[in-house]
């Protein structure tokens, strides 16, 4: 089993590099290096539950992140609501790496969450963070820092108390 606090703790040295002077976070490095640790937990769970392991990991072009991120959820590895997570994760992440001028509000940023007690509930992460800063610029690097990085806590905490 991967020691997820320890992944975590290198996850979060590694995001520390990308912290600016105005306290703020650079936003492609950050989405990309945390997309980067949710592709290593999936990948975890492939090359400890799939039969195929080798050919899925060193196949890229025909087993992109969204395929394993599909054979994870079809297997029951995930829950519904964090695989519709980390889906629109990756969506965010290819529309950002593909467009100079991407900007995060422009983008549905609905995301599920879990209270604890099974009930799964909808939240637009552009109205929750409206209120904190009227500052397009500075809400846009709040949303891009939190969502990746919620997603990723999340990931690993189920992969831990799982005990997957």
């Amino acid at each position: 089993m991967t020691n997820t606090d320890e992944i975590l703790n290198e996850y979060s040295k590694q995001i520390d590099n990308f912290k600016k002077d105005d306290g703020y976070y650079e936003q492609i490095s950050t989405l990309l290096t945390t997309h980067l640790y949710i592709e290593y937990f999936i990948n975890y769970l492939i090359e400890n539950h799939f039969l195929l392991k080798k050919k899925i990991l060193s196949d890229n072009r025909s087993y992109t992140f969204s395929v394993k991120l599909d054979l994870i959820y079809e297997k029951g590895f995930i829950p519904e609501w964090l695989y519709f997570n980390i889906r629109k994760l990756n969506k965010i992440r290819n529309e950002f790496s593909h467009n100079l001028h991407f900007d995060v509000l422009s983008t549905d940023l609905t995301f599920k969450t879990d209270d604890d007690g099974g009930e799964i509930e909808t939240i637009d992460l552009s109205k929750q963070f409206s209120k904190s800063t009227g500052d397009d610029s500075k809400r846009n690097m709040l949303i891009i820092m939190h969502i990746p990085t919620l997603t990723l806590i999340i990931l690993a905490g189920y992969i831990k108390r799982s005990r997957i």
